[in-house]
């Protein structure tokens, strides 16, 4: 499916880009290198977030359903933007972004259709600011603490601790491993403070250059009028995403800014930005290896906090799940759909190690809402690699560690699902219902990137 929507890019009237389950863009048509001034090698295989950072591909793919049209303005002109899955085989395999200006003939079929736009509103002499929604659209919910799920102590540990930093205007650094609620937090911790009322505005680190990524923090400059996200965030909170792999040039000029308290000026003038920063790299780390600066690190390093990984809480798992279920039903209660987990499934939930944190727990849980025809979801719904964890011999108990044993099944059932699909890893990852990005970390990880004997 992949190669066929790739190839049909630049057929599609306006601008289209297309991302994968990750979230990185694998595609983008010429009309939407030109909206966003830049160029395919710089784009391909970032996030998709470092071109637009409102993005909802992480729902579009859990849910299978597109995105309601947006009104975002690119430069001096403004576009209506819906991003839409790409099926294969019942599953979402990739997301495709499309941009219609007022020049299309098919945005006049669809204008009268969206209770929120009209044709007027498509102007020529909109501001030139980041993508935005249209000031009719609903706000979207406040993020609360207690939306992040979880009885373990760790994750208590970690709320009471954002809870008082949400009390404070001081830089707030979360770290942990991908697929962790690392964005929930910082949303969470923006909410629960006196900016909530202001923007929070998120920006991708592992942008496409490193003219583009202080393009996009701190403008074009006073003489052109044009600012930045930090501008944009002024009196709000400014989210850096995966800060570890911002470039050493944007570290340098954001740690001035911190230095001068200054952050743009138009912070200067309306008031300050409060400061929230991810990384699923250790930071203190990557200082000791000449990776970041030591200076911006103790700049942001004022409130750390640790989100610890799925597999060191699992008695958060049925919270999760259940809270994932809570949400599907909702979704699709018009369709009268009303599912819950089996004892059998909840077990298997249990067992398993969850390298991919959170956000894979989410995804089995979707798949198998999806694939589960009764009121229960079963043990046979989930993937294939579950059903062989069940079958860890008894007798291994007591001789090898619990990571021992989940490590040794999970790679042999990754060997032999290879070896029934000839070796084919797209075939393989689908046969064992993982995302890609998953599968080919967990190829890294046993050593079975190239072909096994």
């Amino acid at each position: 499916m992949l190669p066929m929507a790739l190839s049909l890019l630049d057929t599609m009237p306006g601008g289209a880009i297309l991302y994968d389950q990750s979230g990185n863009v694998v595609g983008i048509n010429a009309t939407a290198r030109r909206l966003f001034g830049v160029k395919a090698r710089d784009i391909l295989g970032r996030p998709v977030s470092s071109l637009f950072a409102d993005s909802n591909w992480q729902m579009i793919v859990r849910t299978g359903l597109p995105t309601g049209a947006q009104r975002v303005s690119l430069g001096p002109a403004t576009y209506v933007r819906v991003e839409l899955p790409v099926f294969a085989d019942g599953r979402v395999v990739a997301v495709l972004a499309h941009f219609m200006g007022r020049d299309i003939g098919i945005l006049r079929e669809v204008l009268p259709k969206l209770p929120v736009l009209a044709d007027s509103e498509l102007t020529d002499n909109q501001s030139s600011s980041a993508p935005h929604l249209q000031s009719g659209d609903p706000a979207p919910a406040p993020a609360s603490l207690s939306d992040i799920k979880g009885t373990s102590r760790a994750i208590r540990e970690a709320r009471q601790l954002a809870a008082k930093a949400a009390r404070t205007d001081m830089p707030v650094l979360i770290q942990g491993e991908p697929g962790t609620e690392i964005e929930a937090f910082a949303r969470a911790i923006h909410d629960a403070s006196q900016r909530a009322a202001r923007e929070f505005v998120a920006v991708n680190s592992r942008a496409a250059t490193e003219s583009l990524l202080l393009r996009e923090l701190f403008g074009m400059g006073e003489e052109s009028g044009e600012g930045g996200k930090l501008d944009q965030a002024c009196g709000g909170t400014l989210y850096l995403e995966e800060i570890s792999e911002m470039p050493l040039g944007v570290q340098s000029r954001l740690a001035r800014a911190m230095q001068e308290r200054g952050l743009g000026h138009a912070a200067v003038a309306a008031g300050t930005v409060r400061l929230v920063a991810s990384s699923h790299r250790d930071l203190a780390g990557a200082v000791a290896a000449g990776g970041f600066r030591e200076d911006l690190y103790y700049r942001l390093n004022v409130i750390r906090l640790e989100i610890p990984p799925l597999r060191v809480r699992p008695e958060d798992i049925r919270a999760l799940a259940d809270s994932a279920l809570a949400r599907l039903n909702q979704l699709y209660a018009n369709q009268g759909l009303t599912k819950r987990m089996s004892g059998e499934g909840l077990e298997m939930l249990l067992r398993y190690s969850w390298p991919g944190n959170v956000a894979e727990l989410e995804s089995v849980v979707s798949r198998a809402y999806c694939l589960s025809e009764g009121e229960e979801i079963l043990a046979a719904h989930l993937p294939a690699a579950f059903q062989q964890i069940s079958q860890v011999p008894t007798d291994v108990v007591g001789q090898k560690t619990l990571d021992e044993i989940i490590t040794e099944v999970e790679r042999g059932v990754i060997l032999q699902a290879l070896r029934a699909t000839g070796h084919n890893k797209s075939r393989t990852a689908k046969l064992l219902g993982l995302p890609r990005s998953s599968f080919y970390e967990k190829l890294t990880r046993y050593g079975l990137m190239t072909r096994p004997d």
